[in-house]
């Protein structure tokens, strides 16, 4: 029962209240809340009270008796017999109808089909945190990040490619931006963010250049929140009143696409009038999720899938993934978290030899706009801790998944798309140690570093790693097969500890081919190329999505025939506006070169 005391302090306030106020109360007290007023507000005076009272008028009513009703039910564990294993397009078969898909795909991308939206939603005070670790763990640091990191910012903003250190969102813009200018349409890029996030992903994104990208094509979003309960399912206040919130789950997107307002109708609206038809959704922190990926996109349309979830292989039973299979009694398909899976369970094997259940979830998932549904199962995620006033509070949050869509789709309609893991799977969760800043910084630099070689580049290695660091706009190229077109790599050879990022798209004569063969770069030598505008003034119809550059107005660079970086040297060029580079046939660079090139100017070095 609540105090005495605690019942006068209440009852005076409600005196002065609104019966919008006096209802909540009353509808705390009715469903069971009374520990709030015992716990937490016992000794408020009114503007702790008016603080909580505020708050707890934003609660979703609904969705916080269910989180209570679920903290009571116990976790299902999926033994021998509850599961089967889904179908897999393997990579072996997808190798054979990779011409029909990349088809299928181009023909999606042009005709605008396509959008694509990030999870944006993670803050990254551990990498503020970490930033030393994280330095002291590289071989090489980029300026960008050895000027720090800013306490506040989103998680996407933190520099992650491997030289010059572009962020989480600009690689994702990047990769919209060059897809829009190889097919005409630019696809909408959305990032759905969350409270911690929402205010700073704008002003960063109002700030950010992006290679003459239009700002009015990324569209930013927000996810709702629900409050979280403490360890007796009461609600979690702190001492100004305030509820302690937290964010919906990347299943969220599912609500506010068709909640968020965007020019007076929702994201959703939004994207169907303009023509959408699919949405790639991924975590904006797996810096190799491709989304724009057109054989796999065009395997969805081929397949008439409603719903596409990448996959990796997993091999060790132990590893801690979600992973696909029909739940056997309900008849849907299910991604089953490693920890709802016996232990039998997870160690069988399939006649191959391999785990007979081993499409691991890597949450790059494509959707049918048709299939958005906002009444998707929850998930409790319990005994979190939490610190609020300085000290730790065992919580309990209800968060929804993306994923768990499926459990209200045709089985027939869901496809498993396998990658290999180093090319599509690179996720940056923690600054050091497994699935980090560093391990993510390694990870890109040798998937660019692969491709180059496939190309016929010679890239020093060290163990089963490259011990180059490699960096590659998505203009100069999005995946292996783009090499060959801007760079001849016959005879070039990269050493020991040097260091390359190109992000050009022309040469002087406005080709493709912005370097020529045999270049080389000696130990610990760094060449970077930036080009500020490297598809020129863009012009973009904001209904139709129509985009198309202006070459004569593009920044343009040609690395010609068998240069030379010798050891230790660095070669740093910048090009603005439509200035032009270029370095010489034979050029063998012996000491340091920093040039910016400016707009209409002309520099051969």
């Amino acid at each position: 029962m609540i105090n005495a005391g605690c019942k006068l302090i209440i009852r005076k306030f409600l005196e002065q209240s609104s019966p919008i106020t006096r209802f909540l109360h009353d509808w705390l007290l009715a469903n069971g809340f009374e520990g709030v007023f015992k716990k937490y507000l016992k000794t408020a005076d009114k503007n702790k009270l008016d603080t909580f009272f505020s708050d707890f008028s934003k609660v979703d009513r609904v969705t916080l008796l269910n989180h209570r009703d679920l903290l009571d039910k116990p976790d299902r564990t999926f033994g021998p017999g509850d599961l089967e294993p889904v179908t897999i397009s393997t990579i072996r078969s997808l190798s054979r109808s990779a011409g029909v898909d990349q088809k299928a795909g181009d023909a999606a991308l042009k005709a605008g089909v396509v959008a694509a939206a990030a999870f944006a939603g993670g803050a990254a005070t551990r990498f503020k945190e970490g930033l030393d670790g994280v330095k002291a763990a590289l071989p090489r640091v980029p300026e960008k990040l050895k000027a720090g990191f800013d306490a506040s910012a989103p998680k996407g903003c933190f520099p992650i490619s491997p030289v010059e250190g572009l962020n989480f969102f600009e690689m994702f813009l990047a990769q919209g931006l060059e897809t829009g200018i190889r097919y005409g349409r630019l696809p909408a890029c959305l990032l759905m963010t969350s409270a911690v996030t929402d205010e700073n992903t704008k002003i960063w994104l109002h700030k950010a250049e992006l290679w003459g990208m239009p700002k009015e094509s990324v569209g930013v979003f927000r996810q709702r929140e629900n409050p979280r309960l403490d360890a007796d399912g009461d609600l979690l206040v702190s001492e100004n009143g305030h509820l302690a919130w937290t964010g919906d789950g990347h299943g969220g997107i599912y609500f506010a696409l068709q909640d968020c307002k965007d020019r007076g109708g929702s994201v959703f609206n939004a994207l169907v009038y303009s023509g959408v038809n699919q949405l790639v959704m991924f975590n904006i922190d797996n810096a190799a999720s491709r989304p724009f990926f057109a054989r796999r996109l065009g395997n969805h349309v081929r397949n008439r899938a409603g719903f596409t979830m990448t996959a990796v292989r997993k091999t060790l039973w132990s590893e801690k993934v979600g992973v696909a299979c029909l739940d056997v009694k309900n008849g849907v398909v299910e991604v089953i978290e490693y920890n709802s899976m016996a232990e039998s369970v997870a160690r069988k094997k399939s006649p191959d030899g391999g785990l007979m259940f081993s499409a691991a979830n890597i949450n790059v998932n494509i959707i049918d706009l048709v299939n958005v549904r906002s009444d998707i199962e929850p998930t409790i995620y319990s005994k979190k801790t939490v610190i609020m006033d300085g000290a730790p509070h065992l919580s309990s949050s209800i968060e929804y998944l993306n994923q768990h869509i499926t459990r209200k789709l045709n089985p027939e309609r869901i496809s498993f798309y396998e990658v290999e893991r180093g090319e599509f799977f690179i996720p940056t969760k923690n600054p050091v140690g497994v699935d980090s800043a560093v391990t993510t910084f390694h990870a890109l630099s040798d998937l660019y570093a692969g491709w180059l070689e496939k190309a016929g580049a010679k890239i020093a290695k060290s163990e089963n790693h490259f011990s180059a660091i490699i960096d590659l706009h998505p203009c100069t190229a999005m995946e292996s097969g783009d090499i060959k077109e801007s760079i001849n790599t016959k005879g070039w050879m990269i050493d020991e500890g040097a260091a390359l990022y190109l992000g050009a798209r022309l040469n002087p004569d406005g080709g493709r081919l912005i370097a020529r063969e045999g270049a080389r770069l000696e130990g610990k030598s760094t060449l970077i190329v930036r080009v500020e505008k490297p598809y020129g003034n863009l012009f973009f119809d904001p209904v139709s999505r129509t985009i198309t550059p202006d070459v004569k107005t593009a920044g343009k660079f040609l690395l010609g025939k068998n240069v030379t970086l010798s050891s230790g040297v660095t070669v740093e060029i910048t090009i603005k506006g439509n200035g032009i580079c270029i370095i010489t046939d034979g050029r063998t660079f012996d000491g340091d070169v920093g040039i910016t090139v400016g707009d209409g100017e002309k520099a051969v070095l």
